[in-house]
């Protein structure tokens, strides 16, 4: 998923100035994938924390279930391109935002916790790449800051921000997970029991 940040305006005051957030689920996958039609990635939200919070797919029921649990549901009609596509579509529906958290919508074990902690280390420190880890190893979700939005954006084919992370590894903070579960992804519902 994707999370933007944006600031707010000025006139809010300074105590109240910090980057806030917003997500943006990425699914990639078939919707039998989840069981009873519900996004395992999109349940641990902290949705008062976030600016917008976005779902790409191409399924309708996926769709569905993001704008049911407050979510801005939008189309990939492209899926063919690979991951690219989702993450254009997704940065583009928040794109005046300070940051973007990009996460996958297969990590039912990621926990509200652990996204508020990626906030906070991305609030900050705004210009770096923030990415949950466990013990070193780095997983997703990450954030990236509006500096490499067009970065991001010229991304092509099944290649995702992963990349653009390569380029750029003195940007990159880990941010530690709560647990090592959080960072796996399911590929299956019975994997969710």
């Amino acid at each position: 998923f994707d999370l933007f940040a944006r600031r707010p305006a000025l006139s809010e005051g300074l105590e109240q100035y910090r980057n806030t957030s917003g997500a943006v689920l990425l699914d990639v996958r078939t919707p039998e994938k989840y069981r009873d039609g519900h996004l395992p990635g999109a349940k641990n939200l902290p949705l008062d924390r976030l600016d917008r919070a976005v779902v790409v797919s191409q399924y309708g029921e996926v769709l569905a279930e993001a704008g049911r649990l407050g979510c801005l549901p939008v189309l990939n009609c492209h899926p063919w391109e690979g991951i690219s596509a989702s993450i254009r579509l997704g940065l583009l529906a928040a794109k005046d935002a300070d940051g973007a958290l990009f996460a996958v919508c297969d990590q039912p074990h990621l926990t509200t916790e652990s996204i508020l902690r990626l906030l906070n280390s991305f609030e900050k420190s705004p210009e770096s790449i923030h990415a949950l880890s466990w013990q070193g190893r780095r997983g997703n979700p990450v954030v990236f800051p509006r500096a490499l939005y067009p970065e991001l954006l010229a991304l092509t084919g099944d290649t995702g921000g992963s990349a653009v992370l390569r380029r750029h590894p003195e940007r990159l903070r880990l941010v530690e997970a709560f647990s090592p579960n959080e960072l796996l992804d399911v590929d299956n519902p019975e994997a969710l029991s």
